[in-house]
């Protein structure tokens, strides 16, 4: 997507980067876990998990484990009702 809106490898190659840097996810003051997409599609998943994502090898449109961890953390929404559906986006499921 980035090549094709900036038709730049160099722009390609910051964005990875930028991505390589930031956090999927953070715990405030060791009580409270933010990110940006919802829970997990399977449970006890620990921070120790999430370290220990490959994120450079993940392509979100594969069925690796590691993976589904990943287009958990990012696209998860949440929804009103209870339970968990797939999300409406393509990505992810809604939880509630």
């Amino acid at each position: 997507e980035v090549n094709e809106k900036f038709g730049s490898l160099h722009m390609f190659t910051l964005f990875a980067t930028v991505w390589d840097l930031l956090p999927i996810a953070a715990v405030l003051d060791d009580a409270i876990f933010v990110c940006h997409g919802g829970l997990f599609r399977v449970g006890n998943i620990t921070i120790n998990h999430l370290n220990a994502l490959p994120r450079r090898d993940c392509d979100l449109r594969c069925k690796q484990s590691a993976t589904h961890l990943m287009v958990d953390i990012l696209w998860n929404d949440p929804q009103e009702e209870e339970g968990r559906k797939q999300g409406e986006r393509g990505g992810g499921s809604e939880t509630g």
